[in-house]
């Protein structure tokens, strides 16, 4: 399985806003089509972290992303490595 720089947690993707813009919450709100605010459970389950447990027998995972990512908080593939 290889991710390539993805979100992989829209519930925690807004914190790393201070180094972003407002046009990538944007781009979350018209994917989901809402706000987190507004629909918590929405969020958690378009995001990936929330299928994945700590003992599940899963193939490898190459995870890809760069540290300057102004689109995807980097933040984002590390949450999928520590998870």
């Amino acid at each position: 399985m290889i991710d390539l720089y993805g979100v992989t947690n829209f519930l925690t993707f807004n914190q790393g806003f201070s180094k972003y813009n407002e046009k990538e919450m944007t781009n979350i709100y018209d994917l989901l089509g809402c706000w987190c605010e507004d629909d918590e459970v929405l969020y958690r389950e378009a995001s990936p972290v929330s299928y994945l447990e700590a003992k599940m027998n899963l193939l490898p995972i190459l995870i890809l992303h760069g540290s300057k990512d102004h689109v995807v908080p980097f933040e984002q593939s590390v949450e999928l490595y520590q998870k």
